[in-house]
């Protein structure tokens, strides 16, 4: 397999071990901050996550987080 970026030459790229890449879904996000992948099973699918609060404070002036 070949991957083309731009106007750089084609990379060749390996997968060291098949199998691995299908079964691991280990989901390490600590380096994630800001935009982090969502792996769903059920849906097959695969989705991209933006967290808006990093600082986990509310960013919203009301009444509940007083």
């Amino acid at each position: 397999m070949l991957a083309v970026m731009g106007d750089s030459p084609a990379v060749p790229i390996t997968i060291r071990n098949t199998w691995k890449a299908v079964v691991d879904h280990a989901r390490r996000y600590q380096d994630f901050t800001y935009v982090y992948p969502v792996i769903s099973r059920r849906s097959r699918g695969l989705s991209i996550g933006v967290n808006l609060n990093p600082d986990k404070q509310c960013n919203f002036d009301c009444v509940y987080c007083e």
